[in-house]
């Protein structure tokens, strides 16, 4: 460490010896306590204590262990710490020679007679042998303790301490020998550790004593483990068998105490093989302290430096607090393993040249690089060769209007526009959505072994957004595995043709893709991917508007507008319902600027060919220009730009519903560098499966509850549940199934982002190069605009509700055609959703109340609770119906186990009945949190807590009550407790809940109705 002299040598230590520690930035007052030079004889008498070492009758060692350690009579340093408990010596310790042996390893032949491989490694610290390793803790003075402490936050209470210890010593001294203050500081602090112990203080976990030096010379509490796996080993038998689960070694597991922060710090290795096994060996220790109730971070860097002793003495104590304090937590490490990119090339361009090649052997060719870079249109030049020479390409994406667009920026059609007997542009390829990669696709229906396809150019752009679309995308579920299937022979047949190439492009890919189509295609193919690690100069400023709702934005945007500003605003709702929707935005902002020019895009208004926003997607840099105002919903999210220098800001308002990069796609549509103003919510409300965000866990909760439903139906007498078989799964194959591992992976990385969706969005954008600047208004402006967008919307949704009320009906056969066209008015999606209301819960009298229960998610909260109660004997037949669906919908049978997962209603049912819930559905009842204490503690068990969470997404914490529980349950059937009264108990307040009334708002018409469909069809089917 710079500043470090070594002007504090002792005897005990060689020059050479106290260089080398010296240089590995340890403070000379460290290496004084804990570093000793041994030679000749001496170092056996450190290492060889174990009782279980061979030995002579004389007490020598046998002739082969001398032999083998014969270098230690050349000498080296021994370093040994103290008993973290006690403060006194620790006998373990390590050795390192001055000549350290050699071994060679021998990796055997292949089992086909090759010669076996050879490769001497080099044992630079010995440990005694026979004993089992330790972790070790150096022993520090008052003052490397007082600094580790005052840098923890508790240095008044460490200086009292030290101060207490320093009376006591001087009254075991006469008046002459007393020593200085400051001399005492200079001292070795026996009580350092198991006050770090007491005070659970936060530690850092390292690899090698020199490394913990080093930290402790800066004052963080360093504690040394032998060898990246010694903190967490696997129990194993005599013959090296294991037997037993990893766990934490007993000093080690002192520091596993509730809240304390464990910070791991092991080398940053250049070699890939190395990183992922130290990668393995961080998430196993601090998988461990982490369940121990642990907080968990991981120390990392990006420079050449391999050892955190060489990052401090080369870059200095203060870049590495830069480092400390830009830790990951545990989640955020895991996280960046998945998603971190390994490039063949990283360029800095602006624009992605045209000139850049690729090996012509690579047959999986990759692109990242920001928003705007070029990416479509370096896509294109490397397509138009092939479309010359009559090669096949297509182009694979997850939204309509951009495979419309790249169709027409290749120059192709999109698969619609083709015409069977044309001979023109579609002859050669064609555009498409994911959705539409089947053999019942309309228009032009897609099979991938038709010999059109060989030699084919596929071309996925924004492949991150494609591939989630593709694993858990509603508009894909009737026909996923056939599309999985259909996907997966597509790039198999490009990648072992002769001429075939697969492109891909994001401005976030990451390994989960690359990963997963190598695990489609089956081998690792030919690759080449290219990093383009662009970022704009010049900062783009992003106004981030604080609050509890978007009011602020909003009154900042009508303040800018007065100002002249032309401005786009991005929301991410468009139903009546939502306050902050499209519609609702341009009913308040037309009210408050009706001179002005408003066009509202949103899926309603672009399929409206009375609207002006229809069709307008294809041509937004024509027709945003006729207009002051532009309010967006999420269908223009991805697959345009908008480069017509129209806007003076934009406008993002977030309530979580898009994931993270589809927000800040969202915010990259308008090319030019004008001011940004985001308004988000600090956490999504969305989550994937049970939430997790652990791979490990998310799908062991996923194959639980497969299996778990699998027998709950097998129990029923669904003797179609004997059968199921999973895609990609079978008994031969025990490898978990690509397209599910990837659609964990995805799905963990969403669950992560949104727990924290504001801090994770707020970095994203920052790394691309915008320069945030918080910004508040006054709270009653605010109040102002939140009141008048509350009223605009009641207003707008009473009537909404009423138009769909009064609206006629219309036949089956009209029901069917409207649901597949895309171009119907507002009156007719309002008729449209009169019908889907009508038919779900069987009646001609939809109220606007019902429109509005409907809008809240009322239907399957309602078809819960009928299979509950009195439907339950019909939960059999239904669920029946919909496993042969299920396997009716892919070539095979075969089933996609997250669709499976989400489709039963089985698991739920019989959870609800074993929770006892439907002691809750009794209005007479009542319930207060004494009554239902022993029901609480039943169903607050940890492996209750793990099946509730995985079945029903939520999790039971320690905040919890047993009234708040109840509450979770009974919304999951639109039901609630209701407040009766307070009564007075042994001095306290008590409150006091009735049970549920299930028949009031109508629920027991609707459950009546149900019941007499589902008794005639069963007579039918009987009949």
């Amino acid at each position: 460490m710079k500043g470090n002299t070594g002007k504090q040598q002792h005897q005990h230590i060689t020059t050479a010896h106290y260089q080398e520690w010296l240089e590995s930035a340890v403070a000379p007052a460290i290496i004084a306590n804990n570093v000793k030079s041994l030679s000749g004889n001496t170092p056996y008498e450190y290492l060889f204590y174990s009782d279980d070492i061979k030995r002579l009758n004389t007490g020598r060692l046998t002739s082969s262990d001398l032999k083998k350690y014969s270098h230690l009579n050349n000498g080296g340093w021994w370093v040994n710490g103290v008993n973290p408990l006690t403060g006194e010596e620790q006998l373990w310790g390590q050795f390192k020679s001055d000549t350290p042996r050699v071994i060679v390893e021998v990796k055997g032949d292949n089992g086909f007679g090759g010669e076996p491989v050879t490769k001497e490694k080099i044992i630079k610290y010995e440990a005694p042998p026979k004993v089992p390793t330790e972790a070790m803790f150096l022993r520090v003075t008052y003052r490397i303790g007082l600094n580790v402490f005052r840098k923890a936050g508790l240095g008044k209470e460490y200086a009292e301490y030290a101060y207490s210890q320093y009376k006591k010593s001087s009254k075991k001294l006469n008046n002459l020998d007393r020593i200085k203050l400051l001399d005492f500081m200079e001292t070795e602090d026996k009580g350092f550790w198991p006050l770090v112990i007491d005070l659970n203080l936060p530690v850092c976990i390292t690899e090698g004593a020199k490394k913990a030096g080093a930290l402790l010379s800066i004052g963080i509490a360093a504690i040394s483990i032998p060898g990246i796996w010694n903190g967490c080993p696997i129990p194993k038998d005599g013959l090296g068998n294991k037997i037993g689960l990893p766990r934490l070694i007993p000093q080690l597991a002192l520091f596993a105490t509730k809240d304390r922060e464990i910070n791991i710090c092991f080398d940053q290795d250049t070699k890939l093989e190395t990183r992922i096994t130290v990668k393995k060996a961080t998430e196993r220790l601090g998988g461990l302290f982490n369940r121990a109730g642990c907080k968990v971070n991981v120390v990392a860097w990006n420079a050449p430096e391999k050892g955190v002793d060489d990052l401090i003495h080369s870059k200095g104590q203060d870049y590495f607090e830069s480092v400390y304090n830009s830790r990951l937590s545990l989640a955020d490490y895991k996280l960046k393993g998945i998603l971190t990119l390994l490039s063949d090339l990283t360029i800095k361009e602006q624009f992605i040249p045209n000139s850049l090649q690729y090996p012509p052997n690579a047959k999986l060719i990759g692109v990242k690089s920001l928003h705007g870079t070029g990416k479509t249109e370096w896509l294109a030049h490397q397509v138009q060769p092939c479309l010359n020479n009559s090669q096949k390409v297509i182009v694979i994406v997850h939204r309509e209007q951009l495979a419309r667009e790249l169709a027409r920026r290749f120059g192709m059609d999109y698969r619609t526009e083709i015409n069977k007997n044309d001979l023109g542009k579609g002859q050669f390829g064609y555009a498409l959505c994911i959705d539409s990669l089947h053999n019942k696709a309309k228009y032009k229906p897609f099979n991938p072994d038709d010999p059109q396809w060989e030699d084919v150019v596929v071309v996925i752009d924004e492949i991150e957004q494609v591939l989630w679309h593709l694993l858990n995308g509603k508009t894909c579920l009737e026909h996923r595995v056939t599309i999985l299937t259909n996907f997966k022979k597509l790039l198999q047949r490009a990648a072992i043709s002769k001429e075939g190439k697969i492109f891909i492009a994001d401005a976030d890919l990451c390994s989960i893709s690359i990963n997963y189509i190598e695990q489609l295609i089956g081998y690792k193919v030919p690759k080449f991917i290219v990093k383009n690690d662009y970022v704009p100069d010049s900062k783009r400023l992003l106004f981030h508007l604080k609050g509890k709702n978007p009011s602020g934005l909003l009154k900042q945007l009508g303040n800018n507008v007065k100002k002249g500003h032309k401005v786009i605003i991005h929301t991410d709702g468009q139903k009546y319902k939502s306050k902050w929707g499209t519609r609702n935005l341009e009913a308040y902002l037309r009210k408050k600027f009706p001179d002005l020019k408003i066009l509202r895009i949103d899926r309603p208004s672009v399929r409206d060919n009375t609207h002006p926003a229809f069709g307008c997607v294809d041509k937004l840099n024509e027709i945003l220009p006729r207009f002051d105002i532009v309010i967006c919903s999420p269908v223009i999210e991805t697959g345009v730009s908008i480069n017509c220098n129209q806007f003076d800001s934009v406008y993002v308002l977030s309530h979580g519903v898009q994931p993270i990069d589809a927000v800040i796609q969202t915010m990259q549509r308008v090319r030019s560098n004008v001011p940004r103003y985001l308004w988000t919510k600090s956490f999504s409300p969305n989550q994937i499966g049970n939430g997790s965000n652990d791979v490990k866990a998310f799908l062991s909760s996923t194959h639980k509850l497969a299996s778990g439903q699998i027998k709950l139906l097998q129990s029923m007498g669904i003797t179609e549940a004997n059968d199921v078989s999973f895609y990609e799964e079978s008994e031969d194959v025990k490898t978990c199934s690509p397209s599910l591992l990837a659609w964990a992976k995805r799905a963990v990385v969403i669950n992560h982002q949104n727990r924290h969706f504001l801090k994770t969005l707020i970095t994203k954008l920052e790394g691309l190069g915008y320069e945030l600047q918080e910004k508040s208004l006054e709270k009653e402006e605010m109040k102002e605009v939140s009141d008048n967008l509350k009223q605009i919307t009641k207003e707008n949704y009473g009537n909404h509700t009423n138009r769909v009320s009064k609206s006629p009906d219309i036949e089956d056969k009209t029901y069917q055609e409207w649901k597949e066209r895309d171009d119907l008015t507002e009156a007719e999606e309002e008729t449209l959703k009169k019908a889907e209301i009508s038919r779900a819960y069987l009646t001609e009298e939809v109220s606007p109340s019902m429109v509005e229960k409907h809008d809240q998610g009322w239907l399957p909260k309602l078809q819960l609770l009928y299979y509950l109660t009195v439907g339950n004997c019909y939960l059999k037949d239904k669920e029946k119906r919909n496993l042969l669906k299920l396997k009716e919908q892919s070539d095979n049978g075969e089933l996609f186990k997250p669709d499976f997962c989400k489709s039963t209603l089985a698991a739920k049912i019989f959870s609800l009945i074993h929770l006892d819930i439907l002691q809750f559905l009794d209005p007479d009842a009542e319930f207060d949190k004494d009554s239902l204490q022993k029901w609480y503690e039943k169903i607050s068990t940890p492996v209750m807590k793990s099946q509730i969470k995985t079945v029903f997404g939520f999790w039971i914490g320690e905040m919890d009550t047993a009234i708040s529980v109840a509450q979770r349950f009974l919304d999951k059937l639109d039901l609630k407790l209701i407040f009766d009264r307070r009564e007075r108990r042994k001095g306290k307040q008590v409150r006091i809940y009735q049970g549920c009334n299930v028949n009031v708002d109508q629920r027991g018409k609707i459950l009546e109705r149900w019941l007499k469909r589902d008794e005639a069809n069963s007579i039918n089917e009987a009949a």
